[in-house]
């Protein structure tokens, strides 16, 4: 769900004027009433706020880190890139993830974990060099340093916030951290003032309406929900299978030409991903 993402964004750009921040919050819009009523639902149900004390900043700081920054940065450097390669660079994160983890969380580095990090990398290598052929290399470049940015924050949000998931909940935490990460969008768009939503092809709101609630509201939850269960390491490393998906979507959708270093580098993505999918508990 989250690697046609960057397909629907990129159809709206074929479509539309609008920038990133102008489609970031189209998203947003669409999404934060999903989220609003299921933290309504909590909060009759349990008759009491799910966070407490400095909760609530971490809260705060992960909701604006993971879906306003990561998200932004994303949907910026989509506006220079082609969606593989966005898709390629967003999975540097568990790498990211892993070290992370292993300064802040404690948590080792097993031996399948580094060999499929190595296999996956590898692959998203040789898929990177196919792309270098096909593209600007100044647009590459600040393309891929914007996504990059993303998968940083991204990753950040995924190691600092699985202690306080594992205590409030997935789908409650999801909730209230979008929501925040919705109100941060909607401050930078009123601040840019460039946008309007208004008087848009119909097209757009679905395309809109779709990335809210298939692109961001239900992969969001499943992700927490992840998280919760086997921890961010292994997410990350199980989510590099989106590179694939990615590679289908936009051959199909937006015409992108699939070269034979991108289908050489996909089977060592599929091979990495394997490793630790097939990994003894």
């Amino acid at each position: 769900m989250f690697s046609s993402k960057g397909v629907i964004v990129k159809l709206i750009f074929n479509v539309s004027t609008i920038n990133s921040i102008g489609v970031l919050s189209l998203r947003m819009l669409f999404a934060f009433p999903f989220y609003l009523a299921v933290a309504i639902y909590f909060l009759r149900k349990e008759k009491a706020f799910p966070f407490k004390g400095k909760q609530w900043i971490q809260m705060l700081a992960l909701g604006l880190l993971g879906y306003y920054c990561s998200s932004f940065f994303d949907m910026w450097g989509l506006s220079y890139i082609s969606v593989f390669i966005e898709r390629i660079v967003i999975f540097t994160y568990p790498t990211i993830v892993l070290i992370l983890s292993f300064f802040f969380l404690k948590k080792k580095i097993n031996t399948f974990q580094v060999f499929a990090l190595v296999i996956t990398y590898l692959g998203i290598f040789i898929a990177f060099k196919a792309g270098k052929m096909e593209q600007n290399l100044s647009n590459l470049k600040i393309g891929g340093l914007l996504v990059f940015i993303s998968a940083f924050t991204y990753a950040c949000y995924m190691v600092f916030g699985t202690k306080i998931i594992q205590q409030v909940g997935s789908l409650k935490f999801t909730c209230y951290a979008l929501m925040v990460s919705s109100f941060g969008v909607f401050a930078h768009y009123f601040i840019d003032g460039s946008q309007s939503l208004i008087n848009e092809p119909n097209i757009v709101y679905a395309y809109g309406f779709y990335l809210a609630v298939i692109g961001t509201v239900i992969p969001t939850f499943l992700t927490a929900e992840g998280i919760r269960l086997i921890g961010a390491s292994n997410v990350a490393i199980i989510s590099s299978i989106g590179p694939i998906s990615t590679i289908g979507l936009a051959y199909v959708f937006l015409g992108e030409k699939i070269t034979g270093l991108e289908i050489l580098g996909t089977i060592f993505v599929v091979g990495g991903v394997l490793l630790i999918s097939l990994q003894k508990k």
